[in-house]
């Protein structure tokens, strides 16, 4: 008889909540466990699956594709790897798998199967690849134009062309393999599998069960706003996800952002002084896609300021907007970079002291989404090493 390596309850109800495939197979390839997922990526009951032949879940052409990373879990090794998985309902979905070896008495009795829907991730990267084409097939334009010039004049005006076509070129590439870089630490870290000592340890200890599932629960949201937030960067304004605006109180909007942000200004050391109006400063808005947007202006002033430094949030409202400013004493920038830092991708400085370096995405994800409520951001600084100003004016909401 068959019956499920994790008996505790309210662990199965996590897992049934995550949108990624999880189960456990024996070492005759017979289920014991499947959240609810399976169902809609195969439209199998998962209940029905228990004691059932995995060869029969995937048919024979996608069995015989998977069977040797079976082979290699039973063996002891962990597998990852990536496939194209058509759901009941026709639709091509890119997915990536890892299967963990599951050890007991020093022996290998199966394995366990965590398989995550990647498609979106594929889109984002053949967007990037599209473009990194298109910037190549621009330089050779320029260089084609070079050799067709005939004269000293034309030939420098190529010339220039070519050099600025090249200059923007490698700016791009090295900005979006930084990107690429950091997404990929993101997703490892995003990733950790459901591992077989783990799964061990939690028919023992009820406490560690709960802990497991609220780690799953935040890496599967970290990839979904991962993923989100590289959707609204590709698209428009009208493109960024999940906006459900109302009517909300600004104050509370900040209150939440900083107290987001406390332990990461702390850990550096930093002073923040917040100064919000004592009168409401109601906006129609979407309360958690704000607070994310000024959170990550928090984030950023904190990280771009060396420890001890001085960090500023005000909040007042000037005729018919409510203005948030954002100020720290940290590492600036020139003045005529003040439009290029909100561009997707870029990065004009290292973080200050040794904190890790972001994706370049959240200056650009912070204008889009003030840019959703009908608002506006701006940034000033007076020169490197002389702090920098991020300015939010959004409009007062009439009831």
């Amino acid at each position: 008889m068959y019956t499920t390596p994790c008996p505790n309850q309210k662990l199965h109800f996590l897992a049934d909540q995550i949108p990624s495939m999880l189960a456990s197979w024996d070492g005759d390839l017979r289920c014991r466990f499947a959240n609810r997922a399976y169902k809609n990526w195969f439209g199998v009951d998962p209940a029905r699956l228990l004691g059932t032949s995995i060869q029969g879940l995937l048919g024979p052409t996608l069995f015989t594709l998977n069977e040797p990373f079976m082979r290699g879990a039973l063996a002891g090794e962990e597998q990852l790897f990536e496939r194209v998985i058509p759901g009941p309902d026709g639709v091509q979905r890119h997915s990536l798998a890892r299967y963990t070896p599951e050890v007991s008495d020093g022996g290998v009795v199966g394995f366990f199967v965590e398989v995550t829907d990647v498609t979106h991730m594929k889109a984002v990267e053949l967007r990037l690849q599209r473009e990194v084409a298109a910037l190549e097939i621009r330089r050779e334009r320029a260089t084609a134009a070079e050799r067709k010039a005939s004269d000293s004049r034309k030939s420098e005006l190529i010339q220039s062309v070519q050099s600025e076509a090249k200059a923007e070129f490698e700016a791009d590439s090295r900005r979006r393999s930084a990107f690429l870089a950091q997404l990929a630490r993101e997703l490892k870290d995003a990733l950790i599998p459901f591992g077989a000592n783990q799964a061990g340890d939690i028919e023992k200890n009820p406490q560690l069960a709960l802990s497991v599932s609220a780690m799953l629960s935040r890496q599967m949201k970290q990839l979904n706003e991962l993923s989100d937030d590289l959707f609204a960067l590709a698209g428009g304004v009208a493109d960024v996800p999940g906006i459900n605006r109302r009517i909300v109180d600004l104050r509370q909007v900040l209150h939440q952002a900083t107290d987001l942000s406390a332990s990461f200004i702390q850990e550096a050391r930093h002073t923040l002084s917040v100064q919000i109006s004592n009168r409401p400063l109601p906006v129609k808005a979407d309360h958690g896609r704000l607070v994310q947007a000024f959170f990550i202006l928090l984030n950023n002033a904190a990280k771009y300021t060396p420890g001890g430094g001085r960090i500023s949030l005000t909040a007042a409202v000037a005729g018919d907007d409510v203005i948030v400013a954002v100020r720290d004493n940290g590492i600036g920038f020139q003045p005529g970079l003040s439009e290029s830092i909100f561009r997707g991708f870029m990065q004009l400085a290292e973080p200050a002291e040794s904190r890790q370096p972001g994706s370049g995405v959240g200056l650009a994800l912070v204008r889009k989404l003030v840019e959703a409520h009908n608002g506006s951001v701006t940034a000033t600084s007076e020169g490197s090493g002389k702090g920098s100003a991020f300015t939010v004016r959004l409009p007062i909401a009439r009831r």
